[in-house]
């Protein structure tokens, strides 16, 4: 039995070998396409060649991985540094690039976007002054990405083991909104691991409470509310619970207000936070409700004013001016 136990070991040891070489193989051989489309058949690749395919921002971050000065390197040399960035994770980016502007901006080239308007330079400060409140060391702005954008490098990730693996890289969905500009939205879908849908649009549907009811109302889960504001100050309620007609708070512990224009925010008030009535009569109607309800009769000679109107053919059908 023991002979029999030592045999199975061996077995087992080298099928082990087999799989671990098979590994090594179909990496290197990854890598060996890689350097293959970044070299465009010459013996070499270089900080230039790299800057196409995955940004500036990100590849002047990750050439120090492959190289301690600006110098082209081989084949042999490839292979031998480019399997570490195949192990690369959101937490290794936020240590490479650093600052937090740099990091942005590299999340930014991932996705093929980069800071086009003042809007867009003004949310993008905002977003740098908030990450920059959590610290300014890389483990402050990995709990700063923990807390607020867990999936911020995810494409970064993405695009990084792509370009040195056979995995293809799978763009995000768009979404278009009359809000938001496509760095906002970009934050917003960084936060989920699944595609987002719209519900409801004020600029596809209309500005109507009923018709936001019968889209946003009836759908069961997490969902994000924006809000922008006369004074263009944009907020996102972020909802952990189906939204509904309540005369009392409802949400649970993960509902929270982001403020996202002109200072990026975040609140979290303590659960149930979030109030919703269009209809009920029992409950409050709001601040502007109410100020258009209190109408008080202003002063005046009423009675000659309306005769005179009368005489130019107007008539009423109430004799009390709001």
């Amino acid at each position: 039995m023991g002979n029999e136990h030592s045999q199975n070991s061996h077995g087992h040891h080298n099928q082990e070998h087999r799989d671990k070489k098979q590994r090594l193989h179909q990496s290197n051989q990854s890598l060996v396409n890689a350097f293959n489309a970044l070299s465009n058949g010459t013996a070499s690749v270089g900080l230039e060649q790299l800057k196409p395919r995955i940004g500036s921002q990100l590849a002047l971050s990750l050439w120090p991985c492959l190289q301690d000065d600006d110098q082209k390197i081989s084949l042999e040399q490839f292979l031998e540094r480019a399997d570490r960035l195949l192990q690369l994770t959101s937490d290794d980016v936020v240590r490479l690039l650093k600052l937090p502007l740099c990091l942005v901006e590299a999340c930014l080239e991932s996705v093929g976007l980069s800071i086009q308007t003042e809007e867009e330079r003004d949310f993008v400060n905002s977003l740098v002054e908030h990450m920059e409140s959590y610290g300014k060391t890389a483990d402050s702005l990995i709990d700063w990405k923990n807390s607020n954008c867990a999936r911020m490098c995810q494409s970064v990730v993405e695009r990084t083991h792509s370009l040195f693996s056979s995995v293809q890289f799978k763009q995000s969905s768009k979404i278009h909104s009359g809000i938001l500009n496509d760095i906002q939205i970009l934050s917003g879908l960084q936060a989920s691991e699944e595609d987002w849908v719209l519900l409801y649009s004020s600029a596809r549907d209309g500005l109507s409470t009923t018709r936001f009811e019968s889209k946003a109302f009836n759908y069961r889960g997490p969902s994000v509310l924006i809000l922008c504001q006369t004074s263009k100050e944009i907020y996102a309620v972020a909802a952990d619970e189906e939204w509904r007609h309540s005369s009392k708070a409802f949400g649970g512990p993960y509902s929270m207000l982001y403020k996202l224009f002109p200072k990026f925010d975040r609140t979290q008030a303590q659960a149930p936070a979030i109030c919703c009535n269009f209809k009920s009569r029992s409950s409050p109607l709001g601040y502007g409700s109410a100020e258009r309800n209190a109408k008080v009769p202003l002063p005046g000679k009423w009675a000659e004013e309306k005769a005179i109107l009368e005489m130019a053919g107007y008539t009423f059908s109430s004799e009390r001016r709001d």
